[in-house]
């Protein structure tokens, strides 16, 4: 057993946010479908259904969550 005063290791594993973003974004039909759902509604002049509202909302959500690593700035 590990002595009280002995410091802690913490083990970290780096991931890449496109591998979080991939696995948390919803289905790709559903995704599809709310697309086509609120691309009807602007050919006919209607609101954007709650639907598509709700499925922009999410992947933004995930997107925030998981943010895209800063990519290095070049040198001058």
């Amino acid at each position: 057993m590990p002595e009280a005063d002995a410091p802690r290791k913490v083990l970290r594993v780096e991931t890449n946010a496109l591998d979080h973003r991939v696995e948390s974004y919803p289905d790709l039909g559903e995704q599809v479908g709310a697309l086509m759902k609120g691309m009807r509604a602007l050919i006919d002049g209607k609101p954007i259904p709650q639907e598509t509202i709700a499925m922009v909302e999410r992947i933004e959500a995930v997107k925030a969550r998981f943010p895209k690593p800063a990519e290095p700035q070049p040198e001058d």
